[in-house]
């Protein structure tokens, strides 16, 4: 038995461990090869060891290292009596490392928390280390923390005019206590990057699906009845070939009943027909008004792989689409967009990136070159460069549920829509309950609608590939699989019930939509779980962002039978629309009118359709003008009208509903750049309103103070105290009104 005594000063936070002996010890009480370890976990501490700072184990047969010094051995250990001490730093710095990558001439924003741990004041006097492209908030001093209080730095980093690479600086607060040293480094591109990128979804509008004719018994993925259907369906299709395969390329789709000459070959060699893996990842990209189709190129994960890595830029010169190259090393499989503001990927999205040998991919030499090393922040800053601002800066990642050796995405889940993902189901064991968690926890995330996504669950008893589907313009070709055998699936028709059941699913979930199946190519085999539809066919998008204003054929005012207003609309299309409000104003002044309706979502359909709102919040005669707004799921707002009415109340006598204290629905929302943010007050009131990021931090306190009863609107730009633009996320804006509180949930949208 070994003794200890554990002593904590409160005064100074020390805390002290005396060895006191050993008791009933017998011969080879602690063998050689096995040892005890004492020590005191720091909040910090990567290891149990690695946050200990001082210690006075000196003359001591333990040594003073810190590999030896808290180790205990039959013949290696303090004499009896001896002390090891810790005392916690004075503070505690939250990150203590920023890391971030901008391209040049840009504008980065970050934050860091000091804390004070001390028992007294920490006075910072001066701030060192500050090159001119870092700016910080600190701007007069001294800067005085209390004891076991904290402050938020800000910083800012400048890329203009900077040098491609890496710059960096340990800036040092100089305080009383001591100095406290905050490393920071700025990665800077000079290459060509989009503007105001946004990555395409998989459902948005597209001239056709491009695939790829490689060479070999099988140079084609996909069944020959799907690639028909690929081309009667759509305007184009495109298919990449080398042109020593050309001819025969050209002879087998005349096989097909498809004009060669009606293809639009790319002419390039290619190692695989896996094209959604290094094929185009899209984005439009560019000023509103003015956006046009990209594609970014990347490093394809799997080594050696020379000429489908070299695909993406014969496609750009071919189509004459922008191109853009981002430093990663990744796969298209694993990548879902919902087309504005999220992502969702397998954790190997980043990790094939990161700083760790472990899981860094390459080894930099030509046959392997993508050995990127990048932190997190500066990985997700580079994301967001090329694909466009994310919300809350993050992508949803999660280890691989099915333990497949290739860590893709959509071998297990995938969006069918911006508020509806598929997840498979019913594997069993470990798998199954991955599977379950990850299901919940999307469940609980608020997608670019403001909503909770809907998750819609496919069975796969035997790992089918049902979630490696393909949506293409109004279709989706779903994997089937067969019969089973008990030992895999035949691969051939009839489908099985599992198949059926997995029709079932799309279709219920995906209304307006042609739905089929598709047995795999090479007869007699069936798809994998690594690899089926998703994984052999990509996309090629129409060229101008189908974000247009809604196309509205009418909007009018009546008066109904219950003598209250309808207003209703017609829609001949709808694309990208989040849904519409309804404003109203006694004057033809769209600034100060007032919204009097919750959201209406919409159907966004290329079809007719028709909506109704019925105000029967009217208590005074007069004339009313009313406005239609409709939300795009990018943030844009267009508004339509005014037109008016005149109401009267001589044919009814409602009560006057007495007005109650509260936040009503802000608009738009999502928002960019301004939020309006109406309230109502029962009684005259001061008026105080605070807004918080998702991490709780206090971005904005906008002082309205005392405010008569009855209807306000307030508006945000969007930027938090020191005038600085808020990125994009969820935000929670709170009103104090006189004792009473109330919150809503706003996402600003870039």
């Amino acid at each position: 038995m070994l003794n200890f005594q554990i002593r904590l000063h409160e005064t100074s936070n020390e805390v002290e461990i005396v060895y006191g002996g050993a008791s009933n010890i017998s011969s080879g009480w602690l063998a050689p090869d096995r040892s005890v370890q004492v020590g005191l976990r720091g909040s910090n501490a990567d290891n149990d060891f690695s946050n200990r700072t001082g210690n006075n184990w000196a003359s001591t047969t333990a040594g003073t290292t810190s590999g030896t010094t808290k180790s205990f051995t039959s013949t290696y250990y303090p004499a009896n009596g001896q002390v090891y001490s810790w005392k916690p730093p004075f503070y505690e710095l939250e990150p203590d490392t920023i890391t971030r990558y901008l391209a040049v001439n840009t504008i980065k924003d970050d934050m860091v928390t000091l804390t004070n741990n001390s028992n007294s004041i920490l006075t910072i006097n001066s701030v060192t280390g500050v090159p001119t492209w870092l700016g910080h908030s600190l701007t007069t001093l001294p800067v005085y923390i209390p004891a076991n209080g904290s402050i938020d730095i800000d910083l800012t980093l400048n890329a203009s005019g900077m040098a491609a690479g890496t710059h960096t600086t340990t800036m040092v607060f100089q305080t009383d206590l001591g100095p406290i040293p905050l490393f920071v480094s700025m990665r800077v591109s000079t290459e060509t990057v989009p503007e105001s990128p946004r990555h395409i979804a998989q459902w948005e509008p597209a001239r056709g699906a491009i695939i790829s004719y490689t060479t070999g018994g099988n140079p084609l993925g996909i069944p020959d009845n799907m690639i028909q259907d690929f081309f009667n369906n759509n305007d184009d299709l495109f298919v990449v070939v080398a042109q020593t395969n050309l001819t025969t390329a050209r002879n087998h789709f005349q096989g097909l009943g498809i004009a060669p000459n009606d293809v639009t070959w790319i002419i390039a060699p290619t190692n695989t027909y896996w094209i959604r893996d290094y094929g185009p990842m899209s984005i439009y990209h560019g000023a509103h008004g003015s956006r046009e189709l990209g594609i970014l190129d990347f490093s394809y994960n799997r080594t050696g792989r020379i000429n489908d890595n070299a695909v993406n830029t014969a496609i750009c010169n071919a189509l004459g689409i922008d191109y853009f190259y981002v430093e990663l090393s990744m796969s298209g499989g694993n990548v879902l967009t919902d087309g504005h503001c999220m992502e969702f990927a397998d954790e190997w999205v980043f990790l094939q990136n990161d700083t760790d040998p472990d899981t860094g991919n390459g080894t930099g030499t030509n046959a392997d070159p993508y050995d990127y090393r990048y932190t997190l922040t500066e990985f997700l800053d580079l994301v967001q460069i090329f694909r466009g601002e994310l919300i809350d800066g993050i992508i949803h990642t999660w280890p691989d549920p099915i333990s497949d050796y290739i860590n893709h995405i959509d071998c297990w889940a995938k969006l069918l829509s911006p508020t509806t993902m598929l997840i498979a189901d019913g594997m069993g064991g470990n798998t199954e309950t991955a599977l379950d968690a990850i299901a919940a926890e999307v469940e609980t995330i608020t997608n670019c609608q403001n909503q909770t996504f809907n998750v819609i669950r496919v069975n796969c008893p035997h790992n089918e590939p049902y979630a490696n589907a393909y949506i293409l313009n109004d279709r989706v070709y779903i994997p089937f699989m067969g019969t089973w055998t008990g030992n895999g699936w035949t691969g051939t028709a009839p489908a099985s019930q599992t198949d059926l059941d997995a029709l079932a699913v799309f279709q219920n979930a995906m209304p307006g939509y042609t739905v089929e199946g598709y047995f795999r190519r090479s007869s007699g085999t069936a798809w994998v779980s690594t690899d089926a539809v998703h994984c052999r066919v990509n996309t090629i998008f129409k060229r101008d962002d189908p974000h247009v204003p809604v196309e509205l054929s009418s909007f009018t005012a009546t008066i109904s039978a219950d003598n209250f207003v309808n207003l209703s609309w017609v829609t001949q299309s709808e694309t990208g629309v989040l849904g519409y409000y309804i404003l109203r104003n006694t004057e033809s002044d769209l600034g100060s009118a007032l919204t009097v309706s919750e959201l209406i979502p919409a159907t966004n359909s290329s079809e007719q359709q028709s909506y109704i709102f019925k105000d029967s919040e009217l208590y005074e005669d007069g004339l009313y003008y009313y406005w239609l707004q409709n939300s795009d799921l990018d943030g844009r707002v267009q508004f339509h009208g005014p037109i008016s009415v005149e109401f009267s109340t001589a044919n009814i006598a409602p009560p006057t509903p007495p007005l109650e204290t509260g936040l009503q629905a802000i608009y738009p929302n999502p928002f960019n750049p301004i939020a309006f943010i109406p309230f109502t007050l029962a009684d005259e009131a001061n008026v105080n309103f605070d807004i918080y990021n998702v991490r709780g931090q206090l971005v904005r306190n906008i002082k309205v103070g005392a405010k008569a009863s009855g209807r306000h609107r307030i508006e945000w730009d969007g930027r938090d105290d020191q005038g600085r633009a808020c990125s994009t996320g969820v935000y929670y804006i709170r009103m104090d009104a006189g004792n009473q509180s109330f919150t809503r949930k706003a996402v600003l949208m870039k």
